[in-house]
């Protein structure tokens, strides 16, 4: 209802304006004023210094410029690539299990864990006796 009765306000007071004053456009512009317009607002500023830094030209970085990094890099790839394919080849891992069998046997493991529980050879010897 607030809606209907501001919407009939305006059409009141738009009715009375358009009465009393008319549809005409009641403001003017002399002629020729906006021909130079801007030239006016333009000349009408104060000088100013031109305080901006000036960017210094964009180099241009050309691939020949880093081409012993570049070279470097590729050799180091290219050696760590020849060790793992070395490391990783099939008749090498052979070989190394071979060597670890031998390695871990198991009288080694009888060593091993007699040094961690810090048995020596001679109570060893007679823990074995005492079984038998």
């Amino acid at each position: 209802m607030n809606v209907k009765r501001v919407n009939d306000k305006a059409m009141k007071e738009e009715k009375y304006l358009s009465q009393t004053f008319g549809n005409a456009n009641h403001f003017s512009v002399p002629e020729g004023y906006f021909d130079n317009f801007a030239r006016q607002i333009l000349d009408s500023l104060p000088e100013k210094p031109d305080t901006r830094k000036r960017r210094k030209s964009a180099r241009i970085v050309t691939l020949a410029r880093y081409m012993r990094n570049i070279a470097a890099a590729a050799c180091v790839c290219g050696v760590i690539a020849a060790g793992t394919l070395l490391m990783t080849s099939k008749e090498g891992s052979s070989a190394r299990a071979a060597d670890m069998s031998e390695y871990y046997s198991q009288d080694y493991a009888i060593d091993q864990m007699a040094d961690y529980a810090m048995i020596g050879s001679e109570e060893l010897y007679s823990y074995m006796a005492e079984e038998w």
